[in-house]
């Protein structure tokens, strides 16, 4: 097995680069960056499991009237608006009422938004709290098991991949909650002060719409609903985060370790505190937080421009809603990883249930790549003996479904929609890791312990509804197209899970439920930097770390030839920011 040069983590859905992979070529440039790259993807039902369904959250009724004060207000009017300001601003709502006495002026805008201007740009909005992904409730920002481990968003009602379906869905529920998030996005964004609104365009600008690449439908990622630009910061934060895990991971790693050996779970608490420390300290360099730290890559005041200074929208009008409006971007982007999260837990259960079933039967290790041709044939050959009518698992006491009929070739043909979705997501930056055969006998292995275990997933738009991750046999052909974005994500994690929870070609479960375990924990401190960064700095210290990232992104630009100068700053900030953070972790300390 080709060992990979990527340090991968299902739960958060990216694969950063193992610096040596990198030292000798930057990806500076859009010209030499791989064509498609992934979007930042994170239960619907308190318990996490093999199904469950979601919860319908009813939004308070509220009077539809104009009000120029909040004393207008009912009481339980009032207390419902509290409520709604705090689950967004994720506080308790005695801090959210001393807000409203401090702003009373953004309270009654934003009040005014929740319950008419929402209305005026939306379809059917009387449900967008529960439908927009703009509530995150402090009952659920939680503290991991482990005692003096960060914080993370639990499993909750709110969790949804379901801005990362399809654009075309015919789903008229679907169609409505996505147009009521950027319906909620105008009405704050009209209720602020024009200078404001100006001064705050890079942050609170609606990102534009961009066409997928590729000509096929398993060469593209899924679509998904764009948001507010403050989103590229996030994805900025994550990246570092990422490239931080890989450096510290390339440097405590025991001596001796092969690649393809994962990396001690022991290591992984270390290395990300390790990873968000130091992302915090290239804030404090940068001059947007006022921490003391140094980093040996930090660039300095070549991108930190002049120091920031006490926050000046503090006590302006118009700041909260601006603090709203981020909490609304980092909201999005925490309860998608809460989500992703889950998944992954299903997903290792899954994994295990498998694994336990072939080592009671006697297999605890696939075939040596070098000794076992896993082509098509090959594949289909040794998922027949352990799966098939008469196989290895036949006389399974719990997991007894065999692969028959059309099922081995849904099998195979989802392997091959899975493999390319990763690589054109998570496995972007070392797509070759990924191509491999073998590889491709783990994606099926990941897409049969889904069909032996009956997995169902919630539907994303439909309360109480539930989707088997493989489609059902009633379906025919159409069991081989592309699966919904939570099976996807799902079964990408299940990948990863067995790639990475066991070295070489062992398969052993307990390999695997350790690995989920400990990358819970890596999952929590980037949730954790996310949330202190996103929800509870001042917006103009998001500004200012939006002109420090476009001070580096103009610098790696500014050092390419003209035609790769061109092109690479006429792509989309995304592509520019993930261009310029890769060129800087590689410039000397």
């Amino acid at each position: 097995m080709v060992a990979p040069s990527t340090i991968c983590d299902p739960n958060i859905a990216r694969c950063v680069p193992r610096p040596e992979a990198y030292l000798t070529r930057a990806f500076r440039s859009v010209e030499s960056l791989p064509e498609r790259l992934n979007v930042p993807f994170s239960p619907k039902s308190k318990t996490p499991g093999m199904g469950g369904a979601s919860r319908v959250i009813r939004s308070p009724r509220q009077s539809a009237e104009r009000i120029e004060s909040l004393d207008e207000l009912a009481d339980s009017q009032r207390n419902d608006f509290v409520q709604t300001l705090a689950d967004i601003l994720t506080m308790e709502a005695w801090q959210a009422d001393g807000l409203i006495a401090e702003y009373p002026e953004d309270s009654v805008d934003i009040r005014n938004a929740f319950v008419l201007d929402i209305a005026e740009h939306g379809e059917h909005t009387r449900e967008w709290r529960s439908n927009t992904m703009a509530l995150l409730p402090l009952q659920y920002w939680v503290p991991t098991d482990a005692q003096g481990c960060p914080h993370f968003v639990d499993d909750n009602p709110y969790a949804s991949l379901k801005y990362l379906s399809h654009r075309e869905t015919q789903n008229k529920k679907a169609l409505q909650s996505l147009t009521n998030r950027r319906a909620l996005h105008r009405a704050l964004t009209e209720r602020l002060p024009e200078a404001a609104r100006a001064r705050y365009a890079p942050l609170l600008d609606w990102d534009q719409e961009r066409p997928a690449r590729g000509t096929t439908q398993q060469a593209v990622c899924y679509p998904y609903l764009t948001d507010m630009r403050l989103s590229h910061l996030l994805y900025a934060v994550e990246l570092m985060f990422d490239w931080e895990y890989g450096i510290a991971e390339l440097t405590r790693r025991p001596a001796g370790l092969r690649p393809d050996q994962p990396t001690p779970p022991s290591l992984v608490r270390g290395l990300a505190e390790t990873a968000a420390s130091r992302v915090q300290a290239h804030m404090a360099m940068w001059n947007i937080t006022d921490l003391v730290g140094w980093t040996q890559w930090d660039m300095g005041v070549e991108v930190a421009g002049e120091l920031h200074t006490e926050p000046g929208d503090i006590g302006q009008r118009g700041h909260l809603v601006l603090w709203v409006l981020c909490s609304l971007t980092a909201n999005r982007e925490l309860l998608e990883r809460s989500r992703l999260r889950a998944l992954a837990d299903i997903g290792a259960q899954a994994n295990c249930t498998l694994l336990e079933a072939l080592n009671r039967n006697g297999i605890e290790m696939a075939p040596e790549p070098g000794d076992y041709a896993y082509d098509l044939p090959g594949i289909r050959a040794i998922l027949l003996k352990w799966f098939g009518p008469g196989g290895v698992l036949a006389g399974d006491p719990v997991l007894p479904l065999p692969l028959k009929g059309q099922d081995l070739e849904v099998v195979l043909a989802q392997a091959e929609n899975i493999q390319d979705q990763y690589i054109h997501s998570r496995g972007h930056l070392s797509p070759d890791q990924y191509r491999s055969d073998y590889d491709r006998f783990l994606f099926a292995l990941a897409v049969t312990a889904c069909h032996v275990a009956k997995i169902k997933l919630p539907d994303e738009f439909l309360a109480g509804k539930q989707k088997p991750v493989i489609p059902a046999r009633n379906l025919g052909e159409r069991r081989m197209e592309l699966v919904s974005p939570e099976a996807l994500e799902l079964m990408k994690a299940m990948y990863g899970q067995l790639l990475y929870g066991n070295e070489g070609t062992r398969l052993d479960a307990s390999g695997v439920q350790q690995y989920a375990e400990n990358f819970r924990l890596r999952h929590a401190h980037l949730q954790e930097l996310l949330f202190n960064m996103f929800k509870r700095l001042s917006p103009s210290q998001l500004l200012h770390f939006d002109g420090v990232m476009m001070r580096m992104t103009n610098m790696n630009e500014s050092g390419l030839e003209q035609e790769n100068r061109e092109a690479t700053s006429r792509a989309d900030r995304r592509t520019r920011f993930q261009l310029a953070l890769a060129f800087y972790y590689q410039v000397p300390g």
